[in-house]
């Protein structure tokens, strides 16, 4: 320095048991006084430990501040944290003179402006000390006493000095300047003189932001500090109060650009809720500025909105959010406040908070509105818009029914639904208007899709839409009465109309009064059938034709209600029933005017071709039927069908027997009247008789030889269950051999090969038969085969006629079976005696033809199950092979 040089004393004196040191940094002012005296010194007194640790000892606020050797009168009100001493000019009373214009006060000036040099090297002396709380030296508060200007400019400049001086020590454990640190200060605004918040949560917020901020422990001690300096009028920087915080956080505008802010482990919407928290603790304490969250309240999509542009989320599903902002709806997570910050049971002061600030709130209730809202106006002419519509629409159907909304049936009632034909609002009444989508329809069905309105059929686009939740909706659908659940159905009403009831009367004569009221049984029915698919049909033909092909080749096969008859009981008197199908398509197929007719006018080009409806008869409806899609299995139900269309006998099963083929149709005619002229009338009913008994016939040799088959189906299985691979081959009874009673119609169903390829010798013939009596029985043929093969033919016998139910139940075939492998042996005394003498097991039989006949004790008592038959086989082979 110019002016002298800085020195430092410590000083050790003994105060009772403690031992407090006197450090004092003075300087030495060569220019006015003596050499050898003091000019001005600044000293504090320390405490020291027994184990030698020092530190800064507080000095109270009555304790003086200004010395000349002894305590200067009234020098507390300078409040410093060290005392100054000097060679000061003072009065008689011993007070300092500051303010007078006189040649003392001057020098009493020069002698103190030495502080701004000398309090910072006493810093420095205490830092090198190792003396702890030298940081308190900074603490300069405003005098407001006599010559206080003169003072405050004076502590300003100190401070100008400290702001320079490594003093803080940084949470790091590194020594900064003042001026390279940011202190956390907790108020709103540094301004302001109430405490509002902890200044250890506005240091927690501080240190996350990557800021050289104070030890924690230091952190109240520099606020006090800093806020000093601020009323001297000397302001860092970086001082953090709640205010400032604020403004970071909205100059970052959203949580990635706060992110950008922290440190990368702090996660910023965790931050974003501490700040939050602190300002809902200021809120309980003081008025906050107005507007104090605006542009910090993060939305849904992380970006920071004015309280005023953000509703609080009571609870939107997220599925619904994703389908409201795709259809453009008002509500979006831009516009929801983020559910972490604040979220309806949050019970913190942070929520109560928040709902003074954000005063809107939306729910699931009100988003689902807005998406109807917008459903209700769907795109037009753009088919990209439309699909994207579609797909949205069909979203929050699958929402509704995921969610399990309880007014999800009404709700869609209120939006249109996209149809074959446009967009289609379903009916505000509890009845399915509509038909599930084409592609879910069995595919030989679709092309019926044809005879029903394009409005009333449910686009496929909601199949493609929905993937795997198609199936939940379409069930909801269905349960909420929107769509039919199949093209043929039965549903029961209460009460019905005359009117109504005539279209199903047997005997229309038999509805006397159309207007009475009449309870009906349960009835099948085609949704549309009477006015939308036969009130379309005039002109149409080919689409007649269509129905027709419907009505025989599915209607009439799949319903089973149409063929039974009803009653229909009068309500007000029920002592007058009237007969009645059960089917109502059947009713609007008999009795209404659907058949197009082509008529001819005056003045009609060949272009020009007009139809009038007509009832069915066989004239006009024979050209419709597609005779040659009635397969043979179906032609009893459909043949019964057009006799209710008017069709009659002989043209009915020439038709259906030639299949619509024009030749064939010419050649049964041609056929039917040989016959006629062969046999004449009388002869009739005898070829009759015959021809239905070889039908008989041929029907029970192919249900012998299904029997057969599923017989040869259980011995293999039996075999291949005990790791024997064999091969076996069922060989059915034609009707030769039946005719010619190589075979027994009633109980053989055939024979079973079985063989191993390993070994040619293995192998056996079963010969099957099914028997619900006491014997089988076997032909002369067959007895052949046993006799001159005794070890390789088998008797299979399966106790159960083959007309029975159980034949389907594979268990119970399997447990009927026996096997009786010494038929041959059995059957070779009765096969070769002369006379036929009967024995125990078989005996000799001559009504109608030979027959020898097996007795039930052969297979009760010396019959063998499958699963035994076959273990003996298996024993047997493996016994060869070793």
């Amino acid at each position: 320095m110019e002016a002298g040089a800085n020195r430092v004393r410590i000083e050790k004196r003994t105060n009772g048991a403690s031992a407090p040191q006197l450090i004092e940094v003075w300087a030495l002012m060569t220019k006015e006084l003596e050499a050898s005296e003091e000019a001005t010194t600044v000293a504090v007194l320390l405490s020291v430990t027994a184990d030698a640790q020092r530190s800064l000892l507080d000095l109270d606020e009555s304790c003086p501040r200004i010395f000349k050797v002894l305590p200067l009168l009234d020098s507390e009100f300078l409040g410093t944290p060290f005392v100054i001493n000097g060679s000061l000019e003072v009065s008689e009373d011993r007070a300092i003179q500051i303010g007078a214009d006189s040649a003392q006060a001057e020098r009493n000036k020069r002698i103190l402006e030495w502080l701004p040099a000398l309090v910072p090297e006493l810093v420095k002396c205490l830092v090198q000390q190792r003396v702890s709380g030298f940081h308190k030296l900074a603490g300069l508060r405003p005098v407001e006493q006599a010559d206080a200007e003169w003072w405050n400019e004076l502590f300003g400049k100190t401070l100008e000095r400290l702001a320079k001086t490594e003093m803080v020590l940084t949470d790091s454990g590194e020594m900064a300047r003042p001026s390279q640190v940011t202190f956390p200060v907790g108020r709103i605004d540094a301004d302001r003189q109430t405490p509002a918040v902890s200044v250890d949560g506005v240091w927690d917020l501080a240190k996350q932001m990557q800021s050289t901020v104070p030890k924690l422990e230091l952190a109240k001690d520099w606020e006090r500090t800093i806020l000093g300096w601020a009323e001297l009028g000397f302001r860092l920087a970086d001082i953090l109060d709640v205010q400032s915080l604020v403004e970071r956080t909205r100059e970052a505008g959203s949580l990635t650009g706060l992110g950008g802010l922290l440190s990368s482990d702090v996660e910023p919407l965790e931050w974003l809720c501490d700040l939050l928290d602190l300002i809902a603790e200021a809120d309980s304490k003081e008025n906050l500025p107005a507007g104090i969250v605006d542009g910090i309240l993060p939305n849904q999509n992380g970006e920071f909105k004015r309280a005023p542009e953000v509703y609080r989320d009571n609870g939107i599903d997220d599925t619904l959010k994703d389908i409201s902002e795709k259809l453009g709806c008002q509500t979006t997570r831009a516009s929801l406040l983020e559910n972490r910050v604040w979220h309806p049971s949050e019970e913190a002061s942070r929520g109560s908070f928040l709902e003074n600030q954000v005063q809107h709130h939306k729910s699931n209730d009100d988003v689902i509105e807005e998406t109807v809202q917008k459903l209700k106006e769907p795109p037009e002419g753009d088919i990209e818009a439309a699909q994207k519509w579609v797909e949205q629409s069909a979203n929050f159907l699958a929402w509704l029914v995921e969610s399990k909304q309880t007014n999800a049936s009404q709700t869609v009632r209120r939006i249109p639904l996209m149809t074959l034909d446009g967009w289609v609002k379903p009916s505000t009444e509890k009845s399915a208007c509509l038909l599930l989508p084409k592609g879910t329809w069995p595919e030989d069905m679709q092309e019926y899709a044809r005879l029903f309105p394009k409005k009333r059929i449910l686009s496929d686009e909601y199949i493609g839409a929905l993937g795997h939740q198609w199936d939940g909706v379409k069930q909801a659908l269905i349960e909420w009465r929107i769509c039919f659940p199949q093209l043929l159905d039965v549903r029961s009403v209460e009460e019905r109309s005359g009117a109504y009831v005539m279209k199903l009367a047997r005997n229309r004569a038999s509805v006397p009064v159309k207007d009475a009221k009449y309870r009906c049984p349960d009835l099948s029915y085609v949704p549309f059938m009477e006015n939308e698919v036969l009130g379309r049909l005039t002109g149409k033909p080919q689409l007649a034709e269509l129905l027709l092909r419907f009505a025989l080749n599915f209607l009439a096969q799949a319903d089973d209600l149409w063929l039974e008859e009803g009653v229909a009981e009068r309500v007000d008197d029920p002592q007058s029933p009237v007969q009645i199908w059960c089917s109502e398509w059947l009713g609007h197929l008999k009795n209404s005017k659907w058949v197009p007719v082509k008529v001819e006018a005056e003045g009609d080009t060949e272009e020009e071709e007009r139809y009038q409806a007509a009832a069915p008869s066989q004239e006009n409806v024979t050209g419709l039927v597609d005779w040659g899609s009635i397969k043979e299995e179906k032609r009893a139900r459909a043949r019964r069908l057009l006799e209710h269309l008017g069709f009659q006998e002989p043209e009915l099963s020439i038709r259906l027997h030639s299949g619509g083929d024009p030749e064939s149709e010419i050649r049964a005619r041609s056929d039917l009247a040989d016959i006629f002229n062969a046999v004449g009338v009388e002869g009739l009913p005898v070829l009759l008789g015959r021809v239905q008994e070889q039908k008989q016939t041929e029907e029970r040799i192919r249900s012998n030889q299904e029997r057969g088959r599923a017989v040869e189906g259980i011995v293999r299985q039996a075999f291949i269950s005990v790791g024997f691979a064999v091969e076996t081959v069922h060989t059915g009874y034609d009707f030769d051999a039946y005719h010619s009673g190589d075979a027994e119609l009633d109980s053989d169903l055939g024979e079973v090969k079985v063989s191993t390829q390993e070994d040619p010798e293995l192998h056996f013939m079963v010969e099957v038969k099914s028997t619900a009596t006491p014997e089988a029985r076997m032909t002369r043929a067959q007895a052949r085969k046993a006799t001159e093969n005794p070890e390789h033919y088998i008797l299979c016998v399966v106790s159960m006629p083959p007309s029975a139910d159980d034949w389907s139940d594979r268990e119970a075939v399997a447990e009927a079976i026996r096997i009786v492998p010494s038929v041959g042996g059995m059957l070779e005394p009765v096969f070769d005696s002369v006379e036929g003498a009967d024995t125990d097991d078989v005996k000799l039989s001559n009504k109608d033809a030979v027959r020898y006949c097996v007795r039930d004790t052969a297979w009760e008592e010396h019959g063998l199950t499958l699963e035994k038959w076959v273990s003996q086989v298996v024993r047997f082979a493996r016994s060869k092979d070793a």
